[in-house]
């Protein structure tokens, strides 16, 4: 039997669901570690057992990630046989160089084909019943807290906007928190435990200042100055900003949703499930297992590799991407733009004879983040201005930009050739991916 499966690659776990006869079900869930024992690459609980020094591999955040794949692929095919294809769920905060490292590591890990999708898309996807209309969906992850508000509309699902707060997220929170107490202290180096025990009372009791005080004194009950006395701050990190930001970004209102849900591995906080439910004046509905939401409403989409696709997703790019060519660059993809797209540019020679041009994409981040550097050649020889190269910039529905050329006048393809940038990310060429995936399949667990 061939299955397609769902994969969430999380920050602190990968989990795994498979589609069996026509049923996600889940596989699998493992630590996302990875290690070296000796020369033998483990994956998991046994990287976990290495000592600390030893849990990393060589490689870029692809290979490094590979393995983790791979790791997942083997545990479905054990069960249920070979796997046809993958929806990765991510994390709608990532961009376009983190989502090409993911889609490098399905390649790497040898599925035969693989298709990204929004973490919230999926949660949605993974309850039954779901009804058509607004929803608003709060996903509780270890990196961050995203707040999505997407329209559910016969079979068609539209992500309208989304609010990421790394500062809620489950394993930056205490720190966070615990950072910004230290804050005029003088105390030097990492926070003390003391600290970091009074900043995970202060989580626990997210959105409820009396309970947050008690808890906040009774950690720090006993500690020396400059401890001793320490109150909690006046506002603590909150969901409302980031639902209020959300709703207004998507144009609607708390009362025009059909469905507040709450999902992720932070999701079973009452704490965190009551201040939603406050905020959005209605109860959160929480997934069967919340933790394995992402992957189970993936393994639902995966239908697209076996039948017929269970939903038509619509994502948007999260930032907007911009083309430069010996001067500043200029705007040419809107952050927020339906996906897939394309937009062409028109890049003039600078010079006569000029047979090349050389351009950057850069993503619209804060600061702007390069995204490769490319050499377009075989340019007419004119006078400068008159050879035009019309330069086309595609973003697939992956989210995933690639660049392509053309001579205006004759319309012939222009060579595109990727230039190597110091400290820029651009992705695996062809000949590093196929050498990483013979040793990634090569290995076993």
């Amino acid at each position: 039997m061939t299955v397609a499966i769902g994969l969430d690659l999380g920050l602190d776990t990968v989990r795994v669901a498979a589609l069996v006869d026509d049923r996600p079900v889940a596989v699998t869930a493992f630590p996302a570690a990875v290690g070296l024992d000796g020369a033998q690459v483990r994956v998991g609980r046994r990287a976990l057992a290495l000592p600390p020094e030893r849990r990393v591999v060589d490689g870029t955040a692809a290979e490094r990630l590979g393995w983790l794949v791979r790791a997942a692929v083997l545990a479905v095919e054990a069960e249920h046989g070979p796997v046809l294809g993958a929806v990765v769920p991510v994390a709608p905060g990532l961009g376009a160089v983190e989502r090409r490292a993911v889609h490098d590591a399905a390649v790497i890990a040898g599925l035969p084909a693989v298709r990204l999708c929004a973490a919230p898309v999926a949660i949605a996807m993974a309850l039954p019943a779901a009804p058509d209309g607004g929803w608003l969906v709060a996903d509780a992850g270890a990196a961050a807290l995203s707040v999505t508000v997407l329209e559910r509309s016969l079979g068609a699902i539209d992500r309208l906007a989304t609010v990421v707060e790394p500062a809620l997220g489950g394993r930056a929170l205490d720190r966070v928190i615990a950072e910004h107490l230290a804050r005029g202290l003088d105390l030097g180096g990492e926070p003390p435990p003391p600290l970091v025990a009074a900043a995970a009372a202060l989580r626990a009791h997210l959105g409820d200042a009396a309970a947050a005080e008690a808890a906040f004194a009774s950690a720090l009950a006993g500690a020396a100055p400059p401890l001793a006395g320490l109150r909690p701050p006046r506002r603590q990190p909150q969901l409302d900003d980031a639902c209020a930001r959300a709703l207004a970004a998507a144009g609607c209102a708390a009362h025009d949703l059909g469905e507040v849900v709450l999902a992720g591995g932070g999701a079973r906080s009452a704490a965190l499930a009551r201040r939603l439910g406050q905020v959005m004046v209605r109860p959160a509905r929480l997934p069967t297992d919340p933790g394995f939401a992402a992957a189970l409403g993936a393994a639902s989409l995966a239908r697209l590799f076996v039948a017929e696709p269970a939903a038509l997703v619509v994502d948007v790019l999260r930032h907007g991407l911009a083309l430069a060519s010996e001067d500043d660059p200029r705007s040419l993809i809107a952050a927020g733009t339906v996906l897939p797209t394309r937009e062409t540019l028109l890049l003039p020679t600078g010079r006569d004879g000029q047979a090349a041009l050389e351009l950057e994409l850069w993503e619209e981040t804060a600061p702007p983040r390069a995204l490769g550097r490319w050499r377009l050649a075989g340019l007419p020889a004119a006078p400068a201005g008159d050879a035009l190269a019309a330069c086309s910039v595609t973003v697939d529905v992956d989210g995933l930009p690639r660049v392509s050329a053309t001579e205006l006048v004759s319309g012939l393809p222009l060579t595109v050739t990727p230039l190597p940038e110091p400290g820029v990310d651009s992705g695996l060429d062809a000949a590093t991916l196929a050498a990483c995936r013979a040793a990634v399949e090569a290995w076993q667990p």
